[in-house]
């Protein structure tokens, strides 16, 4: 290490040793002591106090070693070799160029232009990942850029190489930058040339007609007969060859097929006959019970085969005894194979000829045998179609073949379409008239009228079409109408065992209804529910099956599905909201995750802390309630946040909230925030004795809106805790459950005072639950209208037993004062009527003078009985 430059006056040195620069700055008071390790600058900035000469260099010999460590960190960790990132741009550029300038070459083979297409998204793709990457690159080095400050106006800049080399790197990756991004729009631009030339090349291909005379003429026998003895040929040459270079190879995968063909049949056999058994002996199965059989009966057989097939073909392969061509026919051969299984399978699980009971389309017997042969005959048509074609790419396209081949599959299949078309798949009952008890079934109710002109018309035109030499539409019709009524019919399978799933009762005797009951405790009506949740889920994943599916089979791409579903479920924009299905899917995932974690907390708290730590009961709750919104208020938020909604977006929605809360929501709010206080400052607790607005009760929840609380008769009352804030409320056990009981009595006049006070304190002292401190005491209140009062006061333990032991009490002042011969009065009144005399009006003369009115007085006795006697 040598000293690159010092300052006499500040006492900062340089030293340099390779790449790395050290700065060690000496005496300057005037600042405090500072580190400042830069790794990607591979600078060492130290600042010292002054010192003497010896900690001067201690210090300095430390700081260099700590130099050297960070050199080698940085040097351990180097950065992509910029010649390494130029050739990798380099590469992908020219895939772009090769495959754009390929494009003329194949314009009118379609399978070619799928996989140029194919070719051209992946190296798009590739472009994009490499941006992003430079762009990161890019992004470190302006930050090391700002990171040594802007360039000096005087002075010598310290940092000139670093600031070159950085400025050179900046402007190289904006280079490829640049060039990546014209690169991208060259591939977008390929593939969208791409997509025009398929569009020209099915529009020739449905459009283009045919002359019979010139396709089946003189020349048709022979290619024919070549085309089968290309076929022979070719198949007895690898056979030859393979026997006579491979024959242990070839014979030992002959073998080992056939065991294993042989003993998947035996061995699975056993094991799924469980799931495709249909008992003949069963009453009615219902509907359900239909569709899971038959699902089970057509697919577990049909992977079964498949997986039987795939295997054999992969033994072939693991004993190199296939051929590039001979490969190919094997593998059109097996996908034949599968396609008549399947739907062999599924048409035996719908109509089911034999076991009527079991089947899941409502036809009738005699139309089941016969829509069975003919789906049955149009997936033959189909699948040698496919076998045929794919044995003519491999042995080389003739056209009169493939026009004969075309041109038998469109009539094959429109006359099969015709024949189902004209099938009366339903049954009815018949009932005589004349004898109402007679009825006979009959078979005789055709198709819809809808469906059956479908079929008709499906039938006529593929027909006539290919009668007109149209041989391209017919064989593209035939195809779609085949493949995509498979797809159609399957899909309606599945979604009528969408809807028998949600049907009441379904899930609740089966499996799942079971261990929902056993492992969750759940209510036939949770059952119920999760059965219509299932339904809904099994029939979204059929749709978004069924319809790439269908896109696929009517010539669209994977790369033009995959853009609409990545559309569909991230970026569906209505007018400056973008929705994004999954992140509300993420974000109501989130949200249930947290909703259910914020539940365990609860309960664990509750459990393993408050519980333990014998916590009263109202806190427990008012501490667990407190917990639950605060985990619900935070999983709302992460989950709102998942599902890309900007929070700050929501103050308009905040101002709208306001808005409402002024005129319709202010009670709810109102109640809302009265919640919260009571939760907080707990004046009364659950379990407490309150009274509030005129009843008296236990309470027995507090929530944030409103209270519960049950009334002695067990009436439940639901209180706005509004009303519980702004009104007065009686707690008997804010403090304490310790309560006084007042028994008010009155003794006739004439009772000793003294007896009185002395029996009603000794009745309050026997009592078990009378607390003998405070001890009880009798008070003389008044001299009443009909009796001497008195008032018992009393002290209990527990409020809760205040109502058994007043009743007990009375029971014993009742017994003792009958024993003691103290009368308990009732109310009496003296009653005093005047009586007037009646007016005489048969006075003889005016001169008579008349008699002075006589008062009586009528004594009443003290006896309000009704028999008083008049005096």
């Amino acid at each position: 290490m040598k000293v690159f430059s010092k300052d006499q006056k500040t006492g900062v040195a340089i030293y340099k040793k390779s790449h790395f620069p050290v700065l060690l700055l000496g005496a300057d008071k005037t600042k405090n002591q500072r580190l400042d390790c830069h790794l990607q600058k591979r600078l060492f900035l130290v600042s010292v106090p002054d010192m003497t000469p010896t900690m001067t260099r201690i210090v300095t010999a430390i700081f260099v070693l700590l130099a050297l460590v960070c050199g080698a960190m940085a040097q351990d960790a180097p950065s992509p070799p910029q010649d390494a990132l130029a050739v990798e741009v380099d590469t992908l550029i020219r895939s772009v160029d090769t495959a754009v300038g390929s494009l003329p070459e194949i314009r009118e083979n379609d399978e070619a232009l799928l996989a140029l297409s194919k070719r051209l998204s992946d190296i798009s793709e590739r472009l994009v990942t490499k941006g992003v990457e430079i762009t990161t690159q890019l992004t470190e080095t302006r930050t090391n850029l700002d990171q040594l400050g802007a360039v000096p106006e005087t002075g010598e800049d310290l940092f000139a190489d670093e600031r070159s080399t950085l400025n050179a790197r900046r402007a190289e990756l904006n280079r490829f930058i640049g060039q990546l991004e014209q690169a991208s729009v060259r591939a977008r631009t390929g593939i969208n040339a791409i997509a025009e030339a398929r569009r020209d090349v099915f529009a020739s291909t449905l459009s283009r007609r045919f002359e019979f005379s010139t396709v089946f003429g003189s020349e048709f026998a022979n290619d024919v007969s070549g085309f089968w003895r290309d076929v022979a040929r070719r198949i007895q040459s690898w056979a030859t060859f393979t026997l006579r270079t491979k024959q242990e190879s070839f014979l030992g995968a002959i073998v080992l097929s056939l065991l294993v063909a042989l003993g998947g049949s035996i061995g699975f056999r056993k094991a799924i006959r469980q799931f495709i058994f249909r008992d003949t002996a069963t009453e009615q199965p219902v509907y359900f019970d239909r569709l899971i059989k038959g699902f089970f009966y057509a697919l577990i057989p049909s992977f079964l085969t498949l997986g039987i097939l795939a295997l054999a073909y992969g033994i072939f392969e693991f004993f190199g005894v296939w051929r590039g061509d001979i490969a190919r026919l094997a593998g059109a051969t097996v996908v034949a194979v599968l396609i008549v299984v399947l739907i062999w399978r599924l048409s035996e699980a719908m109509f089911s000829p034999s076991k009527g009971k079991w089947r899941i389309v409502e036809v009738s017997d005699r139309a089941a045998s016969l829509l069975k042969i003919l789906v049955i005959a149009l997936a033959a048509v189909s699948a040698v179609d496919l076998l045929i074609t794919q044995i003519n790419t491999v042995v080389g396209n003739t056209l009169s073949i493939t026009v004969a081949k075309s041109l038998f599959t469109a009539i094959l299949t429109g006359s099969l379409l015709l024949a189902i078309s004209f099938v009366k798949p339903y049954g009815a009952i018949q009932t005589d008239e004349d004898v109402e008890s007679v009825s006979v079934k009959i078979d005789d109710l055709p198709w819809p009228r809808w469906f059956k002109w479908f079929l008709i018309g499906a039938g006529l035109l593929l027909i006539l079409s290919a009668l007109a030499g149209y041989i391209g539409f017919a064989r593209f019709a035939s195809q779609q109408i085949v493949i995509t009524g498979a797809i159609l019919t399957t899909a309606f399978v599945g979604l009528r065992a969408s809807q028998a799933v949600a049907e009441r009762g379904v899930l609740s005797d089966r499996t799942i209804g079971r261990f929902l009951r056993d492992r969750f405790k759940s209510s036939d009506a949770a059952i119920d529910q999760a059965g219509l949740i299932l339904a809904l889920l099994l029939g979204l994943v059929i749709v978004l099956i069924a319809l790439p599916a269908i896109a696929l089979i009517w010539g669209f791409d994977v790369v033009t599905i995959r853009s609409w579903f990545t559309w569909f479920f991230t970026g569906i924009s209505i007018g400056s909201i973008t929705i994004s299905l999954t992140g509300i899917a993420a974000g109501i995932a989130l949200f249930a995750f947290g909703f259910w974690l914020t539940k365990r907390v609860q309960k664990a708290v509750d459990r393993n802390v408050l519980e333990r730590g014998r916590v009263e009961i109202g806190a427990r709750t008012s501490i667990r309630t407190a917990i639950g919104y605060v985990g619900v208020a935070l999983a709302a938020l992460v989950g709102v946040s998942a599902a890309g909604i900007n929070l700050s977006q929501l103050a308009f929605i905040a101002g709208a909230l306001s808005l409402g809360i002024g005129f319709g929501l202010q009670n709810i709010v109102s109640n809302f925030v009265s919640g919260l206080i009571l939760l907080a400052e707990r004046p009364f607790k659950t379990g407490d004795v309150i009274e509030a607005g005129g009843f008296t009760g236990v309470v027995k929840n507090v929530n944030v809106r409103a209270t519960e609380v049950e009334l002695f008769d067990k009436k439940t009352v639901v209180v706005p805790n509004s009303e519980l804030i702004n009104s007065p409320v009686s707690n008997w056990m804010h403090r304490n459950t310790l309560a006084r009981m007042e028994i008010p009595i009155g003794v006739a006049y004439g009772t000793d005072p003294k007896l009185v006070i002395d029996t009603l304190v000794g009745i309050a002292e026997d009592h078990p639950r009378v607390l003998s401190v405070p001890e009880p005491f009798v008070a003389f209140t008044d001299f009443g209208a009909s009796s001497l009062d008195f008032v018992l006061y009393a002290y209990i333990a527990d409020v809760s037993f205040g109502l058994g032991t007043r009743t007990e009490l009375r029971l014993e002042i009742d017994m003792r004062f009958k024993a003691l011969n103290i009368e308990i009065p009732f109310p009496q009144r003296d009653v005093n009527l005047k009586m007037m005399p009646v007016a005489k009006e048969d006075a003889k003369s005016e001169d008579e003078p008349v008699a002075a009115p006589e008062f009586d007085v009528i004594r009443t006795s003290k006896v309000a009985t009704g028999d008083d006697e008049d005096d």
